[in-house]
């Protein structure tokens, strides 16, 4: 078979493929570097080697900069002359008495979520499957309202004091008996606990409400919660 490149017709294209090599091998190595004499002659010191190399970093310009950057908001009030205090619409000396409040409400709160959690773990007994379900929705939600209760004592510039330490020794339940709880039994001890923090809430709720009627909200949800639950575990004793 004839090929159609011909002695000829190579000797043509030979040069233009030599081009084109030539050209491709420079792009592929970069910039021609100096020679070695060039280089190395005396006075002239060797370039600082880098992989950016061959590479300008780019800045942006300084207009650009101040544009990206996000302004902090003055917090300090030694700079804006504003008391954190003036922040919170609440009076000071009613947020003192309502976060007094709060602190005792959470250190109950605390008690119950865990006394209730005791009983839902250690329950035995024929009536077991249901008792252990409601025991524990129930101290979920007391969970939550244990953050609630500490939000707002947050929210009103007061910390709060959740340790194990703080809360035996401030709550007003009595304990929980250790070791395996039989199902009435439970329902006793719960129902107990129940009547207690609605009392001792009730009470706060109403000296908070002369001063706060945001908390008092808030309380009043809390022990219609405690109450519900009061009722749902007396009638399995009726």
């Amino acid at each position: 078979m004839n090929s159609p490149f011909k002695p000829k017709h190579f000797s043509r294209i030979a040069p233009l493929f030599g081009a084109v090599f030539c050209l491709s091998s420079a792009a592929l190595a970069g910039p021609t570097s100096a020679s070695a004499p060039e280089r190395f002659a005396p006075g002239k010191q060797e370039p600082a080697q880098n992989q950016n190399a061959g590479v300008a970093a780019k800045k942006l310009p300084t207009q650009a900069l101040k544009l990206q950057t996000v302004p902090r908001l003055p917090l300090n009030p030694a700079r804006t002359g504003v008391p954190i205090g003036r922040r919170i619409p609440l009076a000071t000396p009613g947020r003192t008495v309502v976060a007094s409040e709060l602190q005792g409400m959470l250190d109950d709160i605390i008690d119950l979520q865990l006394q209730t959690k005791q009983a839902h773990w250690n329950l035995v007994g024929p009536f077991y499957l249901p008792v252990h379900e409601f025991l524990g929705d129930a101290a979920d939600r007391y969970a939550k309202y244990a953050d609630r209760v500490a939000e707002r004592s947050l929210s009103l510039g007061y910390s709060v004091d959740g340790r194990p330490a703080t809360v035996a020794a401030q709550s007003g339940l009595a304990r929980f008996p250790n070791g395996f709880v039989r199902d009435s039994e439970a329902i006793d001890i719960m129902s107990d606990r129940l009547d207690t923090i609605a009392i001792r809430s009730r009470k706060r709720m109403e000296k908070v409400g002369k001063l706060d009627g945001v908390t008092e909200n808030m309380m009043q949800e809390m022990i219609e919660g405690f109450e519900h639950d009061l009722w749902q575990l007396r009638v399995h004793k009726q």
